[in-house]
């Protein structure tokens, strides 16, 4: 249990939960019948995994250095699924969340089932 924990608090802890919640709301504002929440996960879980890189270089950092890291990261991606996993999930709640969020609130100012029916978009 502390492993799952440990795994938990890795997945999500500092500075990396402020960029998540961003990402994971802004990309539930995208999400609609015709792009489902799944879809919009793997294109923020890119986003999410390419932040860093994208910021060392507008950091002023060498492009060897912005290359090691990501050579680093590809290194180590095996090690990391369970944070991966864990991380794609947590983005994948997030969006569905704000996604189911905002029909509720498009369903009960419209009147609910009276007018419109449960899609309004």
């Amino acid at each position: 249990m502390d492993d799952l924990f440990y795994i938990f608090s890795i997945g999500f802890s500092g500075s990396d939960i402020t960029r998540a919640l961003w990402i994971g709301l802004l990309a539930s504002l995208l999400v609609s019948r015709h792009v489902p929440p799944w879809r919009m996960t793997v294109v923020a879980f890119m986003i999410d995994r390419a932040w860093p890189f994208y910021a060392m270089g507008r950091a002023g950092h060498d492009q060897d250095a912005v290359m090691a890291a990501v050579y680093g990261t590809i290194a180590a991606m095996p090690q990391d699924m369970a944070y991966y996993s864990v991380r794609l999930l947590g983005l994948w709640a997030l969006i569905h969340v704000g996604y189911n969020l905002r029909r509720f609130l498009h369903f009960t100012a419209e009147g609910g089932l009276k007018e419109r029916g449960i899609f309004p978009y």
